[in-house]
């Protein structure tokens, strides 16, 4: 194969094909060989293999599993720099269905074609938990995501020489339909709220107004809330995470993924008198529960003010909320929804009380407003038609005066 070398890099040269290699001896003896799409990228790759070969770092790749390369992509590159609920969902993404399918596997020796197959039979029948059928596409998309970027940073290592996961064929995603209340299923589930004992019941109520997601609901404290300007403001998150090799969970409370998910979203004057209620309310809860605990000469009990506590005085977790929104729907005999259909429900509604999106995608933390408009189509449909017929109506009413001159 004909060779042509870099001016002045007698180590890098041109193959046929257009890919450029560089070949090199390392601290072994032994003869390797780099590959990459430009001069520079080999130029870069030969400079940083040269150090690691002067300074004694080299490993033999040839006998680098996939698997082992995927654990230590994972603790060494997205442990230290990513948030821990990511890193905690890449922590089952790998160790629940990618490890299991490739065991014994070089990494070297991973093709296209093997994961294809893997993307593929996730698709029909990867689940894990008992039930039939394949994973969704949002999930098939991450699992791709996760094995591209590892294997991304395995070539940017040295340890293989092309990403195999670049041409994996992916199922277009499925958007699924958006789930809401109409505004009769919203003023009977209000009455239920009202009627309820509950005092974390008012939450569905604040999130019916405020669009909140769950996580940033619970984690709400008295000092995000201010009456007097009728604002609330987003500060945190509380999820739930796996605890890593353990099958046990944990709380972890932290800031909103983007800027965007740092906000202040106004409040109307019915909620921020009801507001003023629960929050007084809440807290001579608070006082009993200090009073109970100071009775039995326990000092475990704090205040940590956040607004929404159970009868135990703990931060409801999500089940605890999903639970009680559909204790409320039950009573109130509206169709079972998701707890995120609350979010969606108040989108809906400020789209039908004409909010620009914009602003609407402010309220909500969307980094972008492509995104509340990709979400919120149906609604801007319905919207875009209602705003037609009032101009159809302008019309008729300028038609009609016309007629009586």
């Amino acid at each position: 194969m004909a060779k042509r070398r870099a001016n002045g890099e007698g180590s890098i040269f041109q193959r046929k094909d257009g890919l450029w290699a560089a070949q090199y001896t390392d601290n072994t003896g032994k003869k390797r060989t780099l590959y990459g799409k430009t001069q520079q990228i080999v130029k870069n790759k030969l400079k940083e293999a040269i150090r690691e070969s002067d300074s004694g770092m080299m490993v033999d790749k040839n006998k680098i599993t996939f698997n082992a390369w995927m654990k230590e992509w994972l603790e060494v590159y997205v442990k230290p720099t990513r948030r821990k609920n990511t890193y905690a969902g890449y922590y089952c993404r790998i160790h629940d269905h990618i490890i299991p399918a490739f065991p014994k596997v070089l990494l070297k020796d991973v093709r296209t074609d093997m994961l294809q197959k893997f993307i593929n039979e996730k698709g029909t029948g990867g689940r894990i938990d008992g039930k039939e059928g394949g994973l969704s596409t949002s999930v098939l998309h991450s699992m791709k995501m996760i094995i591209s970027s590892a294997l991304r940073q395995a070539e940017d290592n040295n340890l293989i020489s092309i990403n195999p996961a670049k041409k994996i064929k992916m199922p277009r995603k499925v958007r699924k339909d958006v789930s809401m209340l109409t505004r009769e299923e919203q003023k009977k589930l209000e009455g239920s709220v009202m009627d309820s004992t509950s005092s974390i019941s008012f939450a569905i109520l604040l999130d019916l107004y405020t669009g909140l997601r769950l996580g940033e609901l619970v984690a709400l404290k008295l000092e995000d809330i201010d009456l007097a300007k009728k604002e609330l403001r987003v500060r945190r998150s509380r999820s739930t995470v796996q605890i890593s090799g353990t099958g046990k969970t944990e709380i972890i409370e932290s800031e909103p993924k983007t800027a965007k998910g740092k906000r202040v979203i106004p409040l109307n004057d019915r909620i921020v008198k009801l507001l003023d209620k629960y929050i007084e309310e809440r807290n001579a809860t608070v006082e009993v529960m200090r009073s109970h605990w100071k009775s039995l000469g326990s000092t475990v009990w704090k205040d940590d003010g956040y607004l929404f506590l159970t009868r135990y005085g703990t931060v409801p977790e999500h089940t605890t909320m999903r639970d009680t929104l559909n204790r409320l729907l039950a009573k109130a005999e509206v169709k079972h929804i998701k707890f995120h259909a609350l979010r969606h429900t108040f989108a809906t509604r400020c789209i039908e009380s004409g909010f620009d999106i914009r602003t609407l995608a402010d309220i909500l933390g969307h980094s972008d407003v492509s995104m509340t408009l990709n979400v919120y189509s149906h609604a801007m449909a319905d919207h875009k038609r209602s705003n037609m017929e009032k101009l159809t109506m302008l019309f008729d009413s300028d038609k009609g005066e016309d007629n009586n001159d």
